[in-house]
């Protein structure tokens, strides 16, 4: 599946789909760099959803690997995309996400956390 993705997004050259073929492969590859690019990508295709997407991937991925309290910065980044788009199923799987990094809640480490604009 990478494989086609990758090959429909360097024959449409479409924003939506560059961003979404490095995700796959960042996620299959377990590149942290690739995801990061993934992020820049779809964040100018102006899609939210997948911005948030794309910093869930690259939190939990973080979170794997010990890289405290990076990943809790990109979940919290996540959660605040879902709650002002109304995602409700994700900004709480988000969540589930932000306690399986440990303890605290989330917004630990920032001042209190994001207010609901996503500004810290």
């Amino acid at each position: 599946m990478t494989e086609a993705l990758e090959e429909l997004a360097a024959r449409f050259r479409s924003p939506r789909l560059e961003g979404s073929a490095l995700q796959c492969r960042g996620l299959l590859e377990e590149n942290i760099e690739l995801l990061g690019a993934a992020i820049a990508i779809h964040r100018r295709s102006r899609q939210p959803m997948l911005v948030a997407e794309a910093l869930e991937d690259a939190g939990l991925m973080l979170g794997r690997s010990g890289r405290l309290p990076e990943p809790r910065l990109l979940m919290e980044q996540a959660l605040a995309i879902c709650e002002r788009a109304g995602a409700q199923r994700d900004a709480a799987r988000i969540l589930a996400g932000l306690r399986s990094l440990g303890s605290g809640q989330a917004g630990e480490g920032r001042g209190g956390g994001l207010r609901r604009d996503g500004e810290a």
